[in-house]
């Protein structure tokens, strides 16, 4: 088996011979950014692209703490990024947060942010926002949902 021979061809190209020996092709090192590597495999009248993914998830702006008076909405966020593009989840009070179980709860189709319609005292707890890839894992500071009970005239008066 030949050995395998490294090469720099230009500013930003790298060229890697007989990586391995069932390949008889060469690789180029393309693009270089700060994100990702990207290598070209080139085989005749094809051309395979195949990233190489070096960002684990960060967190870059936790939710707040947020107070809100029972019926209002509420809405928590955090700004993700990752390569590869990491999947995200929100816990209450250390568990996942399901919407299909609570129907008051939704997330944007990213799911950066959780949102609660018509808040209830049982939403009350410690919310934490949790991204994860191939690389690790990231999970934000906890933001306190804080539901406080909606005033009632009424009830002072008779009181």
């Amino acid at each position: 088996m030949p050995c395998a021979r490294i090469s720099l061809v230009a500013v930003g190209a790298l060229e890697l011979d007989n990586i391995k020996s069932f390949f008889k092709h060469k690789y180029w090192l393309v693009n270089p950014e700060i994100f990702f590597l990207t290598f070209v495999l080139k085989l005749p009248l094809i051309t395979t692209v195949v990233s190489f993914f070096t960002d684990p998830p960060d967190i870059a702006v936790d939710s707040q703490n947020r107070t809100v008076t029972e019926g209002n909405n509420v809405s928590l966020s955090c700004n993700v990024s990752g390569n590869p593009e990491p999947s995200i989840l929100w816990t209450k009070d250390g568990f996942q947060v399901n919407a299909t179980i609570n129907s008051r709860i939704s997330f944007s189709v990213d799911k950066k942010q959780l949102t609660i319609t018509n808040a209830k005292r049982t939403d009350n707890g410690n919310y934490r926002c949790v991204a994860y890839n191939s690389l690790g894992i990231a999970a934000s500071d906890v933001a306190a949902v804080d539901v406080q009970c909606k005033y009632n005239p009424f009830l002072t008066f008779f009181l």
